[in-house]
Order: structure tokens, then C-alpha cells, then sequence
């Protein structure tokens, strides 16, 4: 691991301590109020006879199929959708960002001039990218260990350490695939739409396939099926989907990288 690598990457990292401070609060305050509402509503027959009046499949993939236990309450208002959206969506907007839009604005032009490869420039910015998620990912981790503490939210260790792994591995999964559309020279709108696409699409595909007779395979083509497929806030892990998750995020990072050094820089 190269010097310049890590300077560019604690560089990267400070040019988005804003972004990364408001991420950070926002998904903090978003568990922690999820958490103590807890108490109020394990004793609400109404979340119950919601979830039971929803089809099955549709239930499993929105998180609601038992909504009377902590687990499946963070399930369902957490980690079956928002929670994966959110870090997602940060991991796309941020490498979208700062490498499509540096490079269409020009800024990335002159560091490309530097005795610096471009690879190095570009992995940096990916890999602060990946931190700003990590570090959204770990706040939200906070958030429901103070629930576990004081809010009654009696989840698993196994099961906790287990769904952050899973959303953290689904946000970079996309992160990567931006990265592969914008080092590869899209234009913003597309290494931004493009990625979207897949995680808006996916997520309906999951959800909706299900319920159209004679299209239930069609949702093994989800990123979402790959990661959420088991429970794991229950402690089950798709190893299948996660290796399959990492394995395609290796693959748009080892194309982007051997592009970017063989073409030629947008000019604005």
C-alpha cells in the first residue's frame, strides 16, 4: 500500500468530513429513535395484524413477518429497506461525485498531471467512499447497542454484527459499481442513474416478483435477494449472495481501474 495511496485517501476523507459528519448524525438519530419507540409498540396488536394481513412473500421482504419481537421490529423499520437504501445511496452519491463529476468539472484533470497514477487517485477516493460508509454503518451500530441497553431492544450480538456486515457489504457493492461506470468515463447522470437504477430496481424486483404468478426466480437477480435472502438479524447469512455481492464489486473495481489508465481524460 503506497504513501500516495494513503494521503489521498485521508485527503478524500477531510474533503467530505461534512458529508460524512451529517451521515453519521442522521443515521444515528434515525436508530436511536426507531429503538426507543420499541417499548410503546411490542405490546401494539396492530403492527401484528398488519403483517399477518399481508402476503407472505411480500412480508418476508419488507421485514414484516413477525413484528411482536425486537428482531423482527428493527427488521421490518430498519434493515429490511431503509437501512440498506440509505448506505447505498450515500456509497453511490459520494463516488458518483467525487470521481464522475471531478473528472466532468475539470477537477480531476490536473491531478492527473501529478507523478501519481490515476489508478491510485481514483482506488483512494473509492476507498474514502467506502469509509464514509463504514463509518454511517458503525453509527447505526451505536444506536441500537443504546437500545439494547436501555429501550428493551433485545437483539443478538450474532445477529447485530451480522445484518451491519450484510448492509455494509450491499452499500459497497454499489459504491463499486458506480466506480466502475465513472472510472470508466461515464457522465454523472449516468455512473449516478445507473446504480439507482439497480438499487431501486432491484429492491422491486425482490418484492414485487414474488407476487406475480409464474416470475418467483425473477428475484434471484436481486442484490437484495443476495444480501437479505436469510435473516440476518437472526443470526443467517447468505454466504452464496455475500460472496456473490463481493465478487461483482471486485469485478466493476478491476474494470474501472484497468479503463481509467488507457483513456483519454473528459476535458470540460
Amino acid at each position: 500500500m503506497s504513501l500516495s495511496y494513503l494521503r489521498l485517501t485521508r485527503h478524500s476523507l477531510r474533503t467530505q468530513r461534512r458529508t460524512l459528519l451529517v451521515w453519521v448524525v442522521a443515521i444515528f438519530l434515525l436508530g436511536l429513535l426507531t429503538v426507543t419507540v420499541w417499548p410503546s409498540m411490542k405490546d401494539n396488536d396492530a403492527l401484528s395484524s398488519f403483517s399477518e394481513g399481508l402476503p407472505p412473500d411480500l412480508a418476508a421482504s419488507l421485514g414484516m413477518t413477525d413484528m411482536t419481537t425486537p428482531s423482527g421490529y428493527l427488521m421490518g423499520n430498519l434493515y429490511a429497506m431503509l437501512v440498506p437504501l440509505l448506505l447505498a445511496v450515500a456509497g453511490i452519491a459520494t463516488v458518483s461525485s467525487s470521481v464522475s463529476r471531478d473528472e466532468y468539472d475539470g477537477r480531476l484533470e490536473v491531478l492527473f498531471t501529478f507523478a501519481v497514477s490515476r489508478a491510485t487517485i481514483l482506488l483512494a477516493r473509492l476507498t474514502a467512499a467506502c469509509l464514509l460508509v463504514l463509518g454511517t454503518s458503525l453509527a447505526l451500530f451505536a444506536a441500537v447497542v443504546v437500545g439494547r441497553q436501555f429501550f428493551e431492544v433485545d437483539v443478538p450480538w450474532r445477529g447485530l454484527l451480522a445484518i451491519t456486515l450484510v448492509t455494509l457489504l450491499f452499500a459497497v457493492f454499489h459504491a463499486c459499481l458506480t466506480y466502475g461506470f465513472a472510472a470508466c468515463g461515464a457522465p454523472p447522470a449516468v455512473s449516478l442513474g445507473v446504480p439507482l437504477v439497480v438499487l431501486v430496481g432491484g429492491y422491486m424486483l425482490r418484492s414485487l416478483a414474488p407476487l406475480v404468478e409464474g416470475t418467483d426466480d425473477l428475484r434471484r437477480l436481486s442484490p437484495w435477494e443476495w444480501a437479505l435472502a436469510e435473516d440476518p438479524l437472526a443470526g443467517d447469512v447468505s454466504g452464496g449472495g455475500l460472496l456473490l455481492l463481493v465478487l461483482l464489486a471486485v469485478v466493476a473495481v478491476v474494470i474501472g481501474t484497468v479503463v481509467v489508465v488507457r483513456r483519454d481524460v473528459h476535458a470540460p
